[in-house]
């Protein structure tokens, strides 16, 4: 401020500054001191004025400089901090921070002092010129800002959305813990790496974060739903969002947001696979029913050829062999009929190792696999269908062995587990056994591990792609659930929850030992659409002894049963096909029939064996069930049990 014609003081009402209005207009505050030992205001402008809380220019000229320090040590200490100053030493100049008193409220004011000391030969000071800042709302900012910073800190490390920090090269600089989590790693393990080096590699979405040095300039946003590889080879889906900030020296940094989306992707891979099942439903049940019926006929001449006197013994064997392979081809159409349709599993409580154990010994037995089962004290009994159960672990079982083709060791663990509302897999809340079956095979690779369970998808060349579709399907039906975590090379596990039953099993019935066979006499009616099922069930029935008439649908069925009825020639037993297309089928029949004989006894026949009337024959007014195809044993066994037998013999008066 100093020049030789340009003073600015009480005895001046004209400034000679030709600076004097841009001074005037400063924001900063500009004084000069004339007699530095008085300490005493010779010059300042309005800024400077105003920060130190006075009404006007003219109220500070010849105030004191000293002294509104708000710490009274700073005036003695003022000059000590010049005369120490290396700045000061070198240019006579200093500047620091202090605290002053308003003069006009006594309020304190942050400033930023910048001195200037003129001293003359002697070293004796002179002039001081100098300048003031008010600093306190710069203070507040950084404050307001440390405290931003620090609330930024404690959401980024509890939100439970997955979260990471990258530089402008894209590698990470900083996690969450709910990333960690997500993606299974330890921290030392993801700082420092790209957050691509943890996508799916078909996910690897160019720009997402690059892996190259930034361009200058603002980046866009952008987000994708991706699927993450785990530490433990799992699939994690993510909506994953990566936004950039750049701070004033053009530095950016990433911010990532990883929303987790592998619950609602699992339920929606669950519900496509239901709709799936239930569009090929209709089409299996339908090719299950005639094909079965097919296999009626053919078991069914088989068995009576075989039984035919005089077939040469190298014939019988044949017939033998081909009996035995329509046998698998039943077994091949009622797993197909499972995985579509489900199957009405008819529930009874049953404790599983016992089933786990049999499975393992009939599937393992001779192979280089080993099955060890491990069971947690207080398993409870399961709600199960027993023979959908052994179809479950069966095919788990089988596909552990085949996953392990030089041998190894195949893990059974039971547990009981209690499950809390709105659980991960959706199921009814309340106890359960938590089952898992783990191989140490090669595991799946990750592209296929979501498709395991889809109709007709194998792993294998010579798979069928049929026995873990049944597995979902019946656990399904069983209201439980099944998911499958694998690692390539490391092996594969199933994880089952079946929902834990209340009751006990009931012991095993005791099949009670007949003294002499039943009598093989007695009127039996056949009712069924196919012609040829027709035959060869009365013709076995003849062989057996029964006389046997036969009837298209219900309606002939329903006429000839009455007719019988009132001729005083009674049927003994009626068997009813259950499906007969575009005419009244077995439900309808046996429904009218009970309405004048409440006890005629008829057997549910139908090649759709997962129809809830078979599972539940009784509830529909049936006496007995016999599914399509049978063999000559399983038709003659169902019509002995509800033949008339001779009073007296065993006990009974009747069949069982």
């Amino acid at each position: 401020m100093e020049s030789q014609d340009t003073e600015y003081s009480a005895d001046t009402d004209e400034p000679r500054d030709p600076l004097r209005p841009l001074i005037d207009n400063l924001d900063i505050g500009v004084f000069s001191i004339d007699r530095p030992y008085e300490g005493t205001f010779s010059q300042l402008n309005p800024a400077c004025a105003r920060i130190l809380g006075y009404a006007s220019v003219e109220d500070a000229l010849g105030a004191s400089v000293m002294g509104h320090y708000s710490d009274p040590k700073e005036r003695a200490e003022t000059f000590a901090r010049f005369l120490g100053s290396p700045a000061f030493n070198d240019r006579g100049a200093i500047k620091f921070e202090a605290q002053r008193l308003r003069h006009d409220n006594g309020e304190p004011v942050d400033v930023l002092l910048t001195l200037t000391v003129k001293v003359d030969e002697t070293g004796r000071a002179t002039r001081i010129d100098g300048a003031v800042e008010d600093i306190g709302q710069r203070r507040k900012s950084e404050t307001a800002f440390r405290a931003s910073e620090q609330r930024f800190r404690i959401i980024f490390e509890t939100i439970g959305i997955a979260s990471a920090l990258t530089d402008g090269d894209g590698r990470i600089v900083r996690v969450n813990p709910a990333f960690l989590a997500f993606v299974g790693y330890d921290e030392p393990d993801v700082v420092g790496r790209f957050l691509d080096d943890f996508l799916y590699q078909a996910d690897r979405t160019p720009g997402l974060v690059s892996r190259q040095t930034a361009a200058p300039g603002p980046r866009a946003a952008v987000s994708s739903e991706l699927r993450f590889v785990r530490r433990d080879g799992g699939i994690a889906w993510g909506l994953a969002t990566v936004s950039w900030l750049n701070d004033k020296d053009g530095h950016q940094t990433g911010v990532v947001m990883i929303q987790d989306l592998t619950e609602r992707r699992r339920r929606e891979d669950d519900q496509l696979r239901i709709e799936k099942l239930e569009s090929l439903a209709v089409l299996a049940g339908g090719i299950a029913h005639d094909f079965n019926n097919i296999l009626t006929a053919v078991m069914g001449n088989i068995s009576l050829a075989a039984e035919t006197m005089g077939v040469p013994q190298s014939a019988y064997e044949r017939l033998l062999l081909a009996e035995r392979a329509t046998t698998r081809a039943r077994d091949l159409t009622q797993q197909l009929i499972t995985f579509a349709k489900g199957g009405a599993p008819l529930k009874r409580p049953a404790f599983l190792p016992d089933v786990v154990r049999e499975s393992a010994s009939l599937f393992l037995r001779g192979s280089s696999v080993r099955c060890d089962v491990t069971v947690e004290p207080g398993l409870p009994p399961a709600d199960v269908d027993l023979g959908q159960m052994v179809q479950v672990f069966n095919n788990l079982l089988l596909n552990a062995a085949q996953a392990m083709p030089d041998g190894g060791r195949v893990e059974v663990r039971l547990a009981p587990a209690e499950l809390p509302p709105d659980n991960a897999p959706g199921l009814k809340p309340g106890r359960y056994l938590k089952i898992e079956v783990e191989d140490h095979g090669r595991g799946i690779p990750p592209e296929q591990v979501n498709r395991v369970f889809d109709p007709y998808f194998s792993t294998r060349p010579q798979g069928t792609g049929l026995g873990l579709a049944t597995v979902y399907s019946i656990l399904r039906r069983h209201e439980g659930h099944v998911e499958v975590r694998s690692k390539e090379g490391f092996g594969t596990t199933f994880t089952l929850l079946l929902p834990a039953s209340d009751k006990s099993p009931e012991p095993g019935s005791q099949v009670v030992a007949r003294t002499a066979p039943p009598r093989a006499t007695g009127r039996i009616l056949v009712m069924d659409d196919e012609p040829t099922v027709r035959e060869v069930a009365v013709e076995i029935l003849r062989r057996c002894g029964y006389e046997a008439d036969e009837a298209a649908d219900g309606d002939q069925a329903v006429d000839a049963w009455r007719l019988a009825r009132d001729a005083g020639r009674p049927y003994d037993v009626v068997i009813l096909d259950l499906t007969v297309p575009g005419a009244p089928g077995g439900a309808e029949a046996i429904a009218r029939m009970r309405q004048f004989d409440p006890n005629v006894k008829a057997i549910v026949s139908s090649g759709y064996s997962a129809s809830a009337v078979l599972a539940r024959y009784k509830d529909h007014g049936f006496a007995g069930v016999v599914a399509k195809p049978y063999t000559i044993e399983e038709l003659k066994d169902a019509v002995e049990r509800l033949m008339p037998r001779e009073p007296g013999r065993d006990g009974e008066s009747e069949g069982r």
